[in-house]
């Protein structure tokens, strides 16, 4: 299929035989790799950005062994091809970061986008450096760490040769405090 015309199944495998590679979602477009979570109590969250309209999608399942259909949210204008994501147990919701954009993404822990967080940069501000390789931990303390690489901008939408810069990182306890480094 075209690069365009990809159709993402997501499966649900288990060692039930009547429950073996039951589809659990199907969605046309332009995709990479999902970045999956879960929470404690069992709800389950699948990101993927679909490159054609611009957009992320948030799968959400209540409970992925019983509910075959996801609600899905997305987020206009907030594509990236990296993710990474956490489950905030002291808060229920999750926190989703893509590459290149230097935003955070909320949701409830319904699936409901609740809102945007900038100001993720490359060290230095540097105008031609991209966010690549986005990570995300939330330690016990709940204090959030995000870590990624730069590269040239510039080289990487052009296709040429891709160095890697710097690693980045921020850090803070309520996202309203950052430290970097």
């Amino acid at each position: 299929a075209a690069y365009d015309a990809q159709v993402l199944k997501f499966y649900y495998w288990t060692d039930d035989p009547a429950q073996a590679q039951m589809v659990r979602a199907t969605l046309p477009g332009a995709f990479n790799p999902p970045s999956v979570v879960a929470a404690s109590t069992g709800e389950f969250y699948a990101f993927f950005p679909d490159f054609i309209n611009n957009m992320m999608y948030l799968f959400y399942w209540p409970d992925i062994v019983a509910n075959k259909n996801p609600q899905i949210t997305s987020v206009a204008g907030s594509v990236g091809g990296k993710w990474s994501a956490v489950f905030d147990e002291a808060r229920r919701r999750v926190i989703v970061i893509g590459q290149s954009l230097g935003q955070l993404h909320f949701f409830n822990d319904q699936g409901v986008f609740t809102g945007t967080l900038s100001g993720i940069r490359a060290p230095g501000n540097d105008p031609r450096s991209s966010l690549q390789y986005p990570a995300l931990q939330l330690c016990p303390e709940n204090r959030l760490h995000v870590a990624w690489a730069t590269s040239d901008s510039v080289a990487y939408a052009n296709n040429n040769a891709v160095s890697y810069r710097d690693i980045g990182y921020m850090g803070a306890p309520d996202l309203r405090n950052w430290a970097s480094g």
